[in-house]
């Protein structure tokens, strides 16, 4: 079995992608198991915080492919236990 790993971001939406389903998309396309763990969002934008897990090599691509799709995406500073 492949070795699976958690990591968390931050992703920050502009206000063209809010309505976009980009965490369904990275979730069905990367097979990921996905967390949201805090969020807000309005419909000129937002941000929220994001626990996937997965094979980090995966992930590594599940970052890529989100960021690509516009999304500022970076290593979360959580809070939350």
């Amino acid at each position: 079995m492949a070795e699976t790993i958690s990591r968390e971001f931050r992703l920050e939406f502009p206000k063209n992608l809010v309505k976009e389903p980009v965490i369904s998309n990275v979730i069905k396309k990367f097979d990921l198991t996905a967390n949201i763990r805090r969020a807000d969002v309005t419909a000129d934008g937002g941000w929220l915080i994001l626990s996937i897990e997965g094979a980090p090599e995966v992930l590594d691509d599940a970052e890529k492919y989100i960021s690509e799709c516009g999304v500022k995406i970076s290593p979360a500073e959580s809070d939350l236990n």
